[in-house]
């Protein structure tokens, strides 16, 4: 929902470049979080909390791309649950590729919709 939120946030014509750079940032995100989860404690405690501040740094900075790189890590690393690292960073990556495939579609569509629509209503 966050990756949905964050695509759509944009105009338009920035939507199809924030996907790509969600998704790219999320794989080298996952690629990080996977390659530091078999380094002892509490190193990867460590590079979370570091890649916490990067991605806060970044963001603030304004370099979306790079923002999402060092923010994958920061979640997938601190995140507990069932599965182990690689699957974790996998599952992230196949959510973030669909919320952008949903939100390109749905949002191509509803601006089809509305061209269609005032295209049919006389100005006054």
């Amino acid at each position: 929902l966050l990756s949905f939120a964050m695509i759509v946030s944009v105009g338009g014509d920035r939507r199809t470049a924030r996907s790509v750079d969600r998704v790219a940032g999320t794989i080298v995100g996952a690629l990080i979080a996977t390659a530091v989860s078999f380094a002892p404690a509490p190193w990867p405690l460590i590079v979370a909390a570091l890649c916490g501040l990067l991605s806060v740094a970044y963001l603030r900075q304004g370099s979306y791309a790079v923002f999402v790189t060092f923010l994958t890590p920061a979640v997938l690393l601190t995140s507990s649950n069932e599965f182990d690292a690689l699957q974790l960073g996998v599952g992230r990556v196949e959510a973030v590729l669909a919320a952008a495939v949903i939100a390109i579609v749905l949002t191509t569509a509803a601006g089809a919709v509305r061209r269609r629509r005032d295209a049919r209503t006389p100005s006054p």
